[in-house]
């Protein structure tokens, strides 16, 4: 696969969570083009955030499948945050533990939502990133 520089708004949905103006919102949507880098730009976002908003919490990446989420996500995760964070895998736990120097480690546990999904299920309902805020 070939990285190339991230876009202003790859560059916001990886970020949002410290930059001012963001303070009250819970989280993002993205929503995009297949192959628009909207998996790393979430991805390597949600790990950042974990680590450098808690300390030592068990937090959750889910898929459609197990096996899509360790072909799309976490066998990549090394390659995505090199030198930033470790990695390490347990695959029969379905767990991935993330440490940093002088960070607590974190532990990240897989799951898988459905063993297959029908095709209309496949399509987005919202054009667009969608920003939610707390009530």
């Amino acid at each position: 696969m070939r990285y190339q520089k991230l876009s202003p708004r790859q560059n916001l949905a990886m970020t949002w969570w410290n930059r001012p103006g963001f303070g009250d919102y819970d989280g993002i949507i993205c929503d995009g083009s297949i192959r628009s880098g909207k998996t790393v730009a979430m991805t390597v976002g949600f790990i950042m955030w974990a680590m450098c908003r808690f300390q030592g919490q068990n937090f959750a990446l889910c898929g459609k499948t197990i096996e899509s989420l360790r072909r799309n996500v976490t066998t990549n995760l090394p390659t995505w945050l090199a030198g930033v964070f470790s990695f390490r895998e347990y695959r029969t736990e379905n767990k991935i533990v993330v440490s940093a120097a002088g960070r607590p480690i974190t532990s990240i546990c897989s799951a898988g939502g459905m063993r297959a999904a029908p095709p209309s299920s496949r399509a987005s309902p919202w054009p667009g990133s969608c920003w939610m805020r707390s009530p």
